[in-house]
């Protein structure tokens, strides 16, 4: 079934001439002319309105919910990937389904009110295009411009069919009593944006500190990339910072199906030119992009190159404004802009020199030589921190081995010792960083060097402390040697002495006792008196007269 029958059947199930199952199966052969003549003034109408373009009809249109369930299967899958959606009717809103709107914001395109969905009881954010003065709730019919309604119903679309943390759900889609579209989302907390927090950054380290919330805008991306999606209008004004760490990319209004044309692009493409000459920049963003952050291909209007490295140019402009606080160009003109862009940058000052060399990647000229898509982006991105980490590491290590050395020579023995082993670990640490760095080896060296020299200083300290021990120890006995031979002398004197004193004694001390009565026995005066006493035993007695 190609395009033209596709929309004649669409509209005959819509006249309800035939059901969608007949349509899909061939029945409208069997309708009579009468049948096929309002089927054919119909899709006269319908491809007025189109500007005779059968596909644009069909996106416009949208397809019958029963008639694509019964089309082949690669009918329907052609269907679904060049953005065509099941018409269900879009349903009137209903007076007293939300209650409390209150204005959040206007863009240029539509306004956004927070609103209490009565039915659920939960806080959602009611969008509706901007007409200059219907409301939520007015009665009167409403003209709306044929291609913002066109971008709001491709904004809807493209945001409901993404399901990421970083992109706000899409809840309902219909049109107020006036007759003008809206639909219904999450509301999102706070009212900041990237935008107001990098104008808040006011030191280097808390614009580092914004890579965080960067890198989620290029998670959002990379799976919209991923869904053959491209935003076309990434800035820090589309990206809400929430209060717990909420990062959401907004405005999908201008996304488009990658490898097919979007639903407004003709209408756009056509106000191209005069909108090059435009100084109204507002007016251009609204059309192609904005200045500051649109890639060359976008900024010269080649629509059809329009990709996700486009994507990926304007994820660098952010990012070049995150790490400086400066646009990537300065420009008065929708015509300066182009001439800058052309030129590109070639240096991104005051930035670490692995993050421009990522910056200006992303933000080439050529397409070619850009990230593949927001995914590549993100992950040099996040090597680079993890690099940078290691780094910080290393330079503490390195700052830490300083120290060590400069205490060493203050130090001695067991001490120093101690420190040299903690460099060694240190040293140690710096390899495993680093394995292919040599300056742990030089460390290692000197380390060893003093080591040697402390131990030879040690074994010197040793070898004389035991020296002066040996010397102690010999004068001790010396000393003790010189005492015991004057005891011993002393011993041997009094034994002399005591000798002496023993031959000295009268014999007569040794004698016994004379009896009473009895008198002595007489003694020869010649005989010299014993050195010893006799034993007592062998004394003899004295005859008896």
């Amino acid at each position: 079934m190609d395009r033209r029958d596709l929309l004649r059947a669409d509209i005959a199930v819509s006249l309800n001439l035939v059901s969608a199952d007949e349509a899909a199966n061939g029945g409208l052969l069997s309708l009579s002319d009468v049948d096929q003549t309002r089927i054919e003034q119909e899709m006269a109408t319908v491809l007025d309105a189109a500007e005779g373009d059968v596909d644009r009809a069909l996106r416009d249109r949208g397809i019958d919910a029963g008639l694509n369930a019964h089309l082949e299967a690669d009918v329907s899958h052609a269907l679904a990937e060049s953005g065509t959606r099941s018409r269900t009717r879009l349903r009137t809103l209903e007076k007293g389904r939300y209650a409390g709107f209150m204005p959040l914001g206007e863009g240029g395109m539509g306004t956004v009110y927070l609103a209490l969905d009565t039915e659920l009881n939960r806080k959602v954010a009611f969008k509706m295009i901007r007409t200059g003065g219907a409301g939520p709730t007015t009665d009167a019919p409403t003209e709306v411009r044929e291609d913002l309604e066109a971008r709001f119903f491709q904004e809807a679309w493209v945001t409901g069919s993404l399901e990421h943390p970083g992109i706000v759900p899409i809840y309902e889609l219909g049109r107020t009593p006036s007759g003008v579209p809206y639909y219904t989302m999450r509301p999102i907390r706070g009212e900041r944006t990237l935008d107001t927090a990098i104008q808040e950054a006011a030191t280097p380290e808390e614009r580092l500190a914004l890579l965080e919330p960067f890198l989620k805008v290029c998670d959002a991306i990379r799976y919209a990339h991923a869904r053959h999606v491209v935003h076309r209008d990434l800035k820090p004004a589309n990206v809400a910072l929430g209060p717990y760490g909420e990062v959401v990319v907004l405005d999908w209004g201008l996304a488009k199906l990658q490898e097919e044309r979007a639903q407004a692009d003709s209408r756009w493409q056509e106000r191209l030119d005069e909108l090059r000459e435009q100084t109204d920049l507002k007016t251009l963003a609204s059309a192609l992009g904005t200045p500051g952050f649109m890639a060359p291909e976008a900024a010269l209007g080649r629509v059809a190159e329009v990709d996700a490295r486009s994507d990926v140019y304007s994820l660098g402009a952010i990012l070049h404004l995150v790490l400086t606080g400066r646009y990537p160009f300065s420009f008065g003109s929708y015509a300066d802009y182009v001439r800058a862009v052309q030129q590109g940058i070639e240096s991104v000052l005051g930035v670490p020199a692995g993050l421009e060399r990522i910056c200006l990647q992303a933000m080439a000229t050529e397409r070619e030589e850009r990230y593949a898509d927001a995914g590549a982006l993100a992950a040099d991105i996040r090597r680079w921190q993890a690099e940078s980490v290691l780094a910080r590491e290393r330079d503490a290590l390195d700052k830490e081995v300083r120290s060590a050395f400069e205490v060493l020579d203050s130090m001695e023995g067991d001490g120093k010792l101690q420190q040299l082993d903690r460099v060694v670990a240190l040293a140690s640490r710096m390899r495993e960083l680093a394995p292919d760095d040599e300056e742990p080896d030089a460390i290692l060296a000197r380390v060893h060097a003093q080591r040697a020299d402390t131990m030879r200083a040690r074994e010197r300290t040793v070898r004389r402390a035991l020296l002066r021990r040996v010397a102690a120890l010999a004068l001790l006995v010396g000393t003790g040697a010189a005492v015991l031979v004057a005891v011993l002398l002393e011993g041997r004197r009094r034994e002399a002495v005591d000798a002496r004193a023993q031959e000295s004694i009268p014999l007569a001390a040794w004698r016994r006792p004379r009896a009473r009565g009895r008198p002595a026995p007489a003694r020869a005066p010649s005989t010299p008196a014993p050195a010893h006493p006799p034993p007592r035993a062998a004394a003899p007695r004295a005859a008896r007269p």
